[in-house]
């Protein structure tokens, strides 16, 4: 693994071994979202972020090792439609990222109060408690079938 994060700036294939998401990767790039460097202050963790058309659609995370697969725009009605007539309900609400504020914490990723940590909504009719303000599904390490949904969930941001 390379840990000169800051000045090597690795391409996403550099840091993946998983044949899965290195298929992924290339994915990706065919579809015109190749990943990009993304500078974030946190020296434990590198990031990508994956652009289309200019919007900020996909972000992937090697922390300690893990990586984890983020992908925004859940909460439009579009979105959701999209997410039930696949019937990836099961699967997105399994993987909604739960807020890691604690104490006045802050990711970025919200601009709620210090002391508020996440929110609560509900999706697909379901309450769903502490839930990250922005909207995350995130993939730890996914498997094959995780892949195909990410897949699935980028095709309609596209």
């Amino acid at each position: 693994m390379i840990r000169d994060w800051k000045t090597t700036k690795p391409q996403l294939e550099d840091v993946i071994t998983d044949k899965n998401m290195l298929d992924f990767a290339t994915w990706l790039k065919a579809n015109n979202m190749p990943p990009t460097w993304l500078d974030i202050h946190e020296q434990h963790a590198i990031a990508w972020t994956v652009n289309h058309d200019g919007k900020n659609m996909f972000v992937v995370l090697d922390d300690k090792d893990a990586l984890s697969f983020m992908v925004q725009g859940l909460l439009t009605s579009e979105y959701q439609s999209y997410i039930i007539d696949n019937n990836l309900q099961d699967i997105v609400t399994e993987n909604l990222q739960h807020c890691s504020r604690k104490d006045g914490e802050h990711c970025g990723n919200c601009d709620l109060p210090s002391h508020v940590a996440g929110v609560d909504l509900t999706i697909f009719g379901k309450e769903a408690k502490n839930i990250c303000c922005g909207h995350m599904i995130t993939f730890k390490n996914p498997d094959e079938k995780s892949v195909a949904t990410l897949k699935m969930l980028l095709g309609i941001c596209v």
